[in-house]
């Protein structure tokens, strides 16, 4: 008996077996300028078929047509993660390569890039919210990204991952010590050759990888100022790699110092000059603020790692190694330090963002502007 074939305008559907419809219509002009015509399986109800193959036929009319493809997610995802990494910062590239590989490649990675629907995409942000996991905003960031790239490409009419609703930010608990909890740790650290990386970063508010990049020509003692043009971090397979502040307007910055951190820089400076008269030609000087003894960067990452070995060993509440650029931020509030320069300081991206950041600090300056009118008032 043949297939039964209904055609519709300027394509057809044909049944193929139970549930399953073979669609052919005239697809997008070739090169030859003649239309291709395409043939499509589907499966659904007869009107399911017809229902896809107007909207095929629509989306030629309209110029959104894309021609079929059975590319994976996943054959989609590494293929742009290769045309990017060479285009975004190492750290970024890394971050957005373990994104792919420990949560959307294991989840939709296996689903035709043009099947993804919003459904599919939901389901796996609702899995990582039931997981307890703080990463479903930095997940959704890449992958709305790499959507989007693959609608200007002309892969998918639209992106998908645009109509779910996106995961939640949570705001993190900002975590800071005051200035005795901070000095007990400084007492505790006394003997670690991180001692004056861990005072340096209070004493400025810079980022970990921001202090490990500080090289001595971005350095005025004079002046009392440091520099923030780069970055130092470890990134996997490729070493300690040179990168640009988080942010290029925002964080590329100077700080101005007090004097308590100009005589920690100059005593720096005198050990790594004994350094190099010690150990001559293996002393290696690449002109960086922090090294080891024999001239190499400081690692970050080891920073952490031996900030997190002191805390555990005294009685103090538990910290992280972000957490000391938080303390600098709050006794600088406390000080009554007006929130633009505090946000020049940290090389926020806008007043606003720190003013979110540190809103539980600032109720305090609120009672100080108080008192202080008050006084100012009863004063004439």
């Amino acid at each position: 008996m043949p297939n039964k074939r209904r055609s519709h305008g300027e394509g057809s559907v044909t049944a193929r077996g139970k549930n399953k419809w073979r669609l052919r219509y005239d697809g997008s002009i070739g090169a030859d300028g003649k239309r291709n015509q395409v043939s499509e399986t589907v499966r659904g109800t007869k009107s399911d078929a017809l229902e896809t193959l107007r909207e095929r036929i629509r989306s030629i009319d309209t110029g959104l047509y894309v021609e079929r493809q059975t590319q994976t997610v996943a054959e989609y995802l590494n293929w742009w993660l290769g045309v990017h990494k060479n285009n975004i910062a190492p750290a970024t590239a890394q971050s957005y390569s373990s994104i792919v590989r420990q949560y959307l490649a294991p989840s939709i990675g296996g689903v035709e890039l043009q099947r993804l629907e919003p459904n599919q995409i939901q389901s796996l942000y609702s899995d990582i919210a039931d997981r307890g996991l703080k990463c479903g905003p930095h997940i959704h960031r890449v992958l709305r990204k790499a959507l989007n790239d693959a609608v200007r490409l002309g892969m998918i009419v639209r992106n998908p991952a645009v109509s779910v609703l996106a995961p939640k930010l949570r705001k993190p608990e900002i975590k800071a010590w005051d200035a005795r909890e901070f000095n007990k740790f400084l007492g505790a650290a006394s003997n670690s050759e991180f001692c004056d990386f861990f005072e340096f970063s209070v004493h400025t508010g810079m980022r970990r990888s921001e202090i490990t990049g500080l090289r001595w020509k971005n350095v005025d003692l004079t002046a009392g100022i440091v520099r923030v043009v780069e970055t130092l971090k470890r990134v996997s397979g490729q070493g300690l790699v040179v990168g640009a502040p988080k942010t290029e307007r925002a964080s590329r910055r100077s700080i101005v110092l007090g004097n308590t951190a100009i005589q920690l820089l100059k005593r720096v400076r005198v050990e790594q000059s004994e350094n190099l008269l010690a150990m001559g030609s293996v002393y290696e000087d690449r002109g960086y603020v922090f090294t080891d003894g024999l001239g190499k960067p400081r690692d970050a990452d080891q920073a952490t790692k031996e900030f997190k070995r002191i805390v555990r060993s005294i009685n103090l509440p538990d910290v992280t190694l972000h957490s000391l650029r938080h303390t600098h931020a709050s006794l600088l509030i406390e000080q009554g330090t007006h929130v633009k320069v505090l946000s020049e300081r940290l090389g926020h991206a806008s007043v606003a963002f720190t003013m979110d950041t540190y809103a539980h600090l600032l109720p305090g300056l609120q009672q100080q502007a108080a008192d202080a009118i008050d006084r100012s008032l009863a004063s004439g």
